[in-house]
């Protein structure tokens, strides 16, 4: 198995989709056999569209450097996160312990903290496939609990 440094980054997906040209592109930095994420790992995919980046010209690169600062893509000027995982992996797949963090996009809430990234959801357990297996989310307005693949509310606030 072969330790990726943190500058290094294995690119796992990218595509384009919609009417904005949307561009998803997913990120892994971390353990990996055969270039595929392999032991432990951190994941971030990310998100820019036609008005992302018209909005961006206008934007002070402050609000960059703030927003991105406890990211690790801070060279995709622009880019929007939209999910971070941490955690286990096996064949390129969400596999083991992790948490598996989603977000709002910064136009969809107002942000307290300053510009950075605002929770939408967290999941926190045993992943198998990329899937929650066992585990518990928040966020939403729900709580939920995973047992073997199934998912059950068990408290909407």
């Amino acid at each position: 198995m072969k330790r990726i440094k943190d500058r290094d980054r294995i690119l796992l997906d990218k595509k384009k989709f919609g009417r904005n040209n949307t561009e998803q592109i997913t990120l892994y930095w971390g353990d990996a056999k055969n270039n595929k994420p392999h032991g432990k790992g951190i994941s971030e995919k990310y998100e820019i569209d036609d008005i992302t980046r018209k909005v961006m010209k206008s934007v002070s690169s402050i609000w960059w450097k703030k927003y991105a600062r406890d990211l690790k893509a801070k060279d995709l000027v622009g880019y929007i996160i939209i999910e971070k995982y941490e955690g286990e992996w096996a064949n390129g797949k969400k596999n083991g312990k992790g948490e598996l963090i989603t977000y709002y996009d910064p136009a969809d809430v107002p942000n307290k903290k300053g510009w950075t990234p605002e929770i939408y959801e967290k999941l926190k357990g045993v992943f198998k496939d990329d899937v929650l297996f066992n585990g518990k989310s928040k966020g939403g307005g729900l709580s939920k609990i995973f047992k073997n693949g199934k998912e059950k509310i068990i408290k909407v606030y």
